[in-house]
């Protein structure tokens, strides 16, 4: 091998170096992400959601003056801790975790003047493929039970499963809908006024829920939900 052949060796090997450490870079290269949030006026279960990186926050803050409570569910062990508990006045800050496995949800306490909380990741660019893998794969929803009207109203709606409220509202004015459990512990509250108007939360417990529709002669739609999956199985049990 001559010197020209030994200098284009040692060239050849060096930019497979630099390439091999500019794309080991790009993997571990890591950055906060916004992977999930919500928004509302009232109380609510939020959606189910996992995280991916070391470390994660929950971001959360009023829209006006007023309490906002926000306590974080680990699904996979019934465990519940507080994030925020503010009784009154503007609410804006954050608190961070480490990595824990398993699915989870925010149950989220505030007034009527609104609020909104965000999860926030710590990721390289396969923990954030990973997240986003995660997000598509989620099952589809379908309605299991649909209910309409232009006046007041309380329904009772029997789960055996986790489910999920959606409403829409179809007319201008005044809409209120509330979720309580067996217990009459309120478990969703949203208020809303203009027509278009849409919401919802999860309810993770099975059992008897009164559903109280409060109204001036508006027409609403509501809506009970279950993972498609869970919709089917019921369905060949029947």
């Amino acid at each position: 091998m001559n010197m020209g052949d030994r200098m284009m060796n040692k060239i050849s090997w060096i930019l497979v170096f630099v390439f091999c450490v500019g794309a080991g870079a790009q993997v571990i290269q890591k950055h906060w992400v916004e992977t999930y949030s919500w928004q509302g006026f009232g109380t609510l279960s939020t959606d189910p959601f996992q995280v991916f990186g070391k470390e994660w926050r929950i971001r959360y803050k009023t829209l006006n003056n007023g309490p906002l409570s926000v306590t974080l569910h680990h699904m996979d062990n019934d465990k519940a801790t507080t994030v925020v508990s503010r009784k009154n006045g503007r609410t804006l800050g954050f608190e961070q975790y480490k990595f824990s496995p398993g699915e989870k949800f925010l149950f989220v306490q505030g007034s009527l003047g609104g609020w909104r909380v965000s999860v926030e990741q710590y990721v390289d660019s396969v923990e954030e493929w990973n997240y986003l893998r995660y997000v598509k794969q989620k099952p589809s929803l379908e309605k299991r039970a649909a209910w309409a009207g232009e006046a007041s109203r309380e329904i009772s709606h029997l789960s055996d499963r986790v489910w999920r409220l959606e409403f829409e509202q179809v007319g201008d004015g005044l809409l209120q809908i509330q979720v309580f459990d067996a217990t009459g512990t309120m478990i969703y509250d949203s208020l809303t006024s203009k027509a278009g108007n849409k919401g919802g939360g999860w309810i993770y417990a099975p059992g008897t829920y009164s559903i109280k529709i409060t109204t001036s002669d508006v027409a609403w739609c509501v809506y009970a939900l279950t993972a498609a999956d869970a919709a089917k199985e019921t369905a060949e049990k029947k």
